[in-house]
């Protein structure tokens, strides 16, 4: 199975290609305003592969180039109707970041800007699985918690990000998503600029 992964949630973007769980090839870019990088690094590291899944992030991280990601893997599952699988970035961030782990952290906390002076936060296991879904506080409450926390200095891997979708496609029996919606935790604000845009959301956190 080919595995075209992308994750678009901090401010480098990460595109990948896989053969089952191998690595075949993967680049990280620069992410502007304009998504040409993106486009530019899916066609490097594509060089002449038909992907059999598209794996793209869902945050949580920056919202408009969440959205960048999103648009771009519903445009490329078009024509062969491909199958997606959204998967959250930060589990493929805490799965990135494990062999910096100091060997005396138990817990790792990642973390992301949600602005309004709060930041999003999840806790994983030393072995990467989740101890805490992700949720919004202050970060001095996430200073208070014993734990090793991980910002924006690391790029969640698109090659980490792929190998995850590609074992919960198979898990659901080869079936993709239906939906695809950026991981945003501020529902209320999130569905009104919906309502009265129709746009999901595009916009809420600028670059």
């Amino acid at each position: 199975m080919i595995t075209l992964a992308l994750d678009t949630s901090t401010p480098r973007g990460s595109v990948a290609l896989l053969r089952d769980n191998e690595i075949l090839a993967e680049q990280t870019f620069a992410r502007q305003k304009s998504v040409d990088g993106l486009f530019d690094a899916i066609a490097a590291v594509c060089s002449g592969f038909v992907p059999d899944l598209i794996a793209v992030g869902l945050g949580p991280g920056s919202f408009t180039g969440i959205r960048a990601g999103i648009a771009a893997a519903r445009g490329l599952a078009l024509p062969a109707r491909t199958p997606i699988k959204g998967m959250s970035s930060f589990d493929a961030l805490a799965l990135t970041a494990l062999p910096q782990m100091p060997s005396d952290a138990k817990v790792l906390c990642v973390l992301a800007d949600a602005r309004r002076g709060e930041v999003y936060s999840a806790l994983y296991r030393r072995d990467g699985q989740p101890l805490r879904e992700c949720r919004i506080s202050t970060r001095e409450q996430v200073a208070q918690e014993p734990v090793w926390v991980l910002g924006t200095e690391v790029t969640p891997s698109a090659a980490v990000l792929g190998r995850l979708a590609r074992a919960r496609f198979l898990a659901n029996g080869g079936r993709g998503d239906g939906r695809l919606e950026p991981i945003y935790l501020r529902t209320t604000e999130y569905r009104r600029c919906a309502d009265s845009t129709g746009t999901a959301g595009v916009g809420i956190l600028p670059l």
